[in-house]
């Protein structure tokens, strides 16, 4: 009786030893990094659907930093598509770095396999992109 009083004895010092490893403390790390020159993001999603077509400039911010990056106003921006059409964004007064395209009644920005150039004016710099309208590929099965 008494080998198996110290084996439990054991087992629950060594329970309670274990324990301790997990309790053990942390050391909170704040890595300092370096900062940057925040650079221009441009996130736009532009489709052959009806509506207004939104285009949004912001700047970077650091890594840390939890705010929503604030908006680029006073850019000028087109988009041209390959038959020489422009459609040009202005930007929301409500929103600053949203630039909005607004449709005439049942007007349709783009077509499905045309080729688009986006041109960016903004602090003296021209940035341009150029990208292809492609059609959205059929749906074989959904399965739930």
């Amino acid at each position: 009786m008494a080998m198996h009083n110290q084996r439990i004895n054991r087992l629950i010092l060594g329970a309670f030893i274990s324990s301790l490893a997990l309790f053990s403390c942390e050391d909170k790390v704040n890595p300092t990094l370096e900062s940057a020159v925040p650079v221009l993001v441009v996130d736009g999603w532009i489709t052959n659907q009806q509506g207004s077509q939104v285009i949004k400039l912001t700047q970077s911010q650091p890594y840390f930093d939890n705010t929503l990056p604030p908006g680029v106003s006073g850019a000028i921006i087109t988009v041209t598509d390959d038959l020489g059409k422009i459609y040009s964004f202005s930007e929301d007064d409500k929103n600053p770095g949203n630039y909005v395209w607004k449709p005439l009644a049942s007007e349709v920005f783009g077509a499905v396999g045309r080729k688009y150039n986006l041109n960016i004016q903004v602090a003296g710099d021209n940035l341009q992109s150029v990208s292809a309208m492609g059609r959205v590929p059929a749906i074989d099965s959904i399965t739930f």
